[in-house]
């Protein structure tokens, strides 16, 4: 929203539930800009966070650098703590650590360090 307009908060949850009922219709890449937009909202919905963390976790594979960077963001930014999804994202991260840009990379290390998470564990 700009300066002087207020939040539509009603209009926000509705378009929230909207969203995850259809979240496996969406590329990889706009369910990890989701997670990061939430993030850069302050916006902690939880069952959305989950239904993200679950997909993303289960297609681990196809994330590419960005998506590694914006998916960890998003999830440290909104402190929401999934054991697995951070777990693939390490792996992944750990895989493509060549194609890493800087950027993609430190959120991926600001991620993980804002939610306390270690590989491994």
């Amino acid at each position: 929203a700009e300066v002087g307009h207020p939040v539509d908060f009603a209009g926000l949850a509705r378009m929230q539930v909207a969203t995850g009922a259809r979240l496996r219709e969406f590329s990889l890449r706009h369910v990890c800009n989701i997670a990061w937009s939430l993030g850069k909202l302050s916006l902690r919905d939880a069952p959305l966070l989950e239904a993200i963390a679950t997909l993303v976790s289960s297609r681990f594979r196809e994330l590419s650098p960005k998506d590694l960077g914006m998916a960890s963001w998003g999830f440290a930014a909104t402190r929401y703590r999934h054991t697995p999804v951070l777990s693939a994202i390490g792996a992944q991260a750990v895989e493509q650590h060549e194609l890493l840009e800087p950027t993609e990379l430190a959120n991926v290390v600001w991620g993980f360090a804002t939610l306390q998470f270690r590989q491994g564990q």
